[in-house]
């Protein structure tokens, strides 16, 4: 699975899009993780690449400490 961090495929010879949608995926280990579950998921609904990648991550905290969730976002295609 291609994945770009940009807004838009960066080949001009590349097929055009024929459908788009978001998808995301969430994880509490790594950033790496969050990614793979992320293609994981588009890969299962059919897209070909992933599309302005982006991650993010959140601290919370509970009982046992600090911990940290990751989340990776991006817009799935589909050429």
């Amino acid at each position: 699975m291609d994945l770009y961090t940009t807004d838009a495929i960066p080949v001009s010879s590349s097929p055009p899009i024929r459908k788009a949608w978001l998808v995301s995926a969430r994880d509490q280990v790594s950033d790496e993780h969050a990614v793979s579950a992320l293609e994981e998921r588009a890969a299962s609904e059919g897209a070909d690449a992933i599309v302005g990648l982006r991650i993010a991550m959140s601290q919370s905290e509970s009982d046992r400490g600090f911990g940290w969730t990751f989340l990776a976002y991006g817009t799935a295609v589909k050429r």
